[in-house]
């Protein structure tokens, strides 16, 4: 008789086999590093031994233990991104709002401007005049009108005061402003109003740098009422 050839498995039967294989647990030797065999699970060697530590030293717990702390990461992770995007949508919206507040004090200073003494006791005629794009005396009036905001800030506790000050610089200029015909022709007046603009916004600045509080809540002299002739 002539030798048979050796019989092989259908490959049905070793597919089986294998799967089989990669099913078996994974049997634990006594003498295992339980960090290290938490470590070939993919995580770091820090949380393999908080994990052995909170699991009292079970490594079925310690495995538990360490898809907890994942579960844990991932929510962190996630709170972190959700943290990050929040807070850079956030600045995107100031950003917006910062260059529309910008777009609305060039186009309409007087609405930007709303609540303004100096504006209120301007009038609506002089502010649109001295608030015009060619008007010489417009970027001085921006910034009599910034720093008039920005000493409302500085002393909240004498809003009047300060109230009464822009009043005030704003009805002298009124005293001054010539009539829409005569500012045609006599330039003259019209320059005399960008100085006077102009000096006092010095003014106030220069009492402002000079003043030293004496106590909580004091304001620069130029603020206080007009002594009278027995205080002085």
């Amino acid at each position: 008789d002539e030798p048979t050839a050796t019989e092989e498995p259908p490959p049905d039967e070793e597919r089986s086999t294998e799967e089989e294989d990669d099913d078996a647990p994974i049997e634990i030797d006594e003498d295992d590093d339980p960090v290290e065999l938490l470590v070939a699970q993919g995580v770091s060697e820090e949380v393999a031994r908080r994990a052995l530590e909170n699991a009292d030293g079970d490594v079925d717990e310690a495995v538990m233990e360490v898809i907890r702390l994942r579960e844990l990461e991932e929510e962190e992770r996630d709170m972190a991104k959700g943290m990050e995007e929040s807070l850079r949508e956030a600045e995107e919206e100031a950003t917006k709002r910062e260059a529309e507040l910008a777009e609305k004090k060039r186009t309409a200073p007087a609405e930007y401007f709303a609540g303004s003494s100096f504006l209120s006791h301007l009038g609506v005629d002089a502010s649109e005049r001295l608030l015009r794009e060619e008007s010489s005396s417009r970027d001085d009036v921006m910034q009599l009108l910034d720093f008039e905001r920005q000493c409302k800030k500085w002393y909240r506790g004498n809003g009047k005061e300060v109230d009464s000050k822009f009043a005030a610089i704003a009805a002298e200029i009124v005293a001054n402003l010539p009539d829409v015909d005569a500012a045609k022709e006599e330039s003259g007046e019209t320059d005399m109003l960008h100085s006077l603009i102009v000096a006092h916004l010095m003014t106030l600045r220069e009492a402002v740098l000079a003043h030293v509080p004496e106590k909580s809540g004091s304001v620069p002299e130029i603020f206080s009422p007009t002594k009278t002739a027995d205080e002085i």
